[in-house]
């Protein structure tokens, strides 16, 4: 008995290492699943092996071992910056979710106890930031996406989602001045896999709305890289928001590998920036491009929304 369910878990644990990092395999929808499994869960699954009569049994548990590690979303980084990096400006930045349910006080509370330079929000409530003025801060909201900052905001283009048959916007396009240097600010709410039900009467349903789910990604990710290929790469622009994939997915790979994320660069652990009971998996990202620095990152505390605020510092280097 122990030996079939040996079997059966090495080969649950086996299909997902290598769905992972093969391709046709990593391209399917069914992989929008696969990268939220929990490492627990994976290691859970290879104990067995512990516990048969096989004669390196402790060698192939630690083989299994290594190879979650390597597939795993936790993050090894030590570096917190350097001396160098205080050469340049710096800026702190933090990206939020606050489901509408994060009180405007509370907020700027936070604000200053962190000494935030901007503050990417997603699914703002209206009126998020009308007091911004009063506390000596900048805002600039569009309906559920907000930027707060401490330097003037010039605004740009917003994305809405008509190409998708659907109501709202999941982008808008910003700059702040830092000194004699513009930093552009995209900040992104993208489709949740809540948007096409959890309930399936069938497998072919199941497929064919998680193949849903990964077309309007592409056309969002399509048209938000549209509205960037008018810039440079190597301008100094900050990409913040709920992006509602792991960065472990292919299609943020495909779409967002040049650019740097700031948790992975520097964060340290799982990064987990969504709360649920026993997933949690870090769909909130900020990325930067190759003219801006990451010196540090991490997750903040729980302020009463489903997400957690994400963090960091990076320096603006010299044109």
């Amino acid at each position: 008995m122990m030996s079939i369910i040996t079997f059966f878990s090495s080969l649950l644990v086996l299909l997902y290492l290598v769905g992972m990092h093969f391709q046709p395999i990593s391209d399917h929808p069914i992989s929008y699943f696969l990268e939220y499994v929990p490492d627990y869960i994976l290691v859970i699954l290879a104990a067995p092996i512990l516990f048969t009569k096989m004669r390196f049994k402790y060698w192939v548990f630690c083989f299994f071992l290594l190879m979650i590690l390597i597939s795993s979303p936790f993050q090894l980084n030590l570096l917190k910056g350097s001396e160098e990096s205080l050469k340049y400006d710096t800026l702190n930045i933090a990206s939020f979710n606050v489901a509408q349910r994060v009180d405007e006080a509370v907020l700027y509370a936070w604000f200053r106890h962190h000494d935030i330079d901007i503050l990417f929000i997603q699914e703002a409530r209206d009126k998020q930031l009308d007091a911004a003025e009063e506390n000596d801060l900048y805002s600039s909201c569009k309906p559920r996406l907000c930027v707060l900052s401490k330097y003037p905001i010039e605004d740009y283009e917003t994305i809405d989602r008509r190409a998708l048959e659907e109501w709202g916007l999941f982008a808008s396009l910003h700059s702040i001045l830092v000194g004699k240097k513009k930093v552009f600010l995209m900040n992104t709410h993208f489709a949740s896999i809540s948007n096409f039900g959890f309930e399936f009467s069938s497998l072919n349903g199941f497929l064919s709305k998680m193949i849903l789910f990964k077309e309007s990604k592409a056309i969002e990710f399509g048209l938000v890289k549209s509205m960037l290929s008018s810039f440079v790469y190597d301008e100094h622009f900050i990409i913040a928001g709920d992006f509602n994939i792991t960065d472990r997915n292919p299609q943020y790979k495909k779409y967002w590998g040049n650019f740097e994320n700031l948790f992975r660069e520097v964060g340290f652990g799982y990064g987990s920036t969504r709360i649920h009971p026993w997933l949690s998996p870090r769909i909130d990202h900020v990325l930067i491009s190759n003219k801006l620095k990451a010196n540090k990152a991490l997750v903040g505390n729980d302020l009463g929304s489903d997400h957690l605020p994400i963090l960091g510092n990076i320096s603006l280097l010299d044109e």
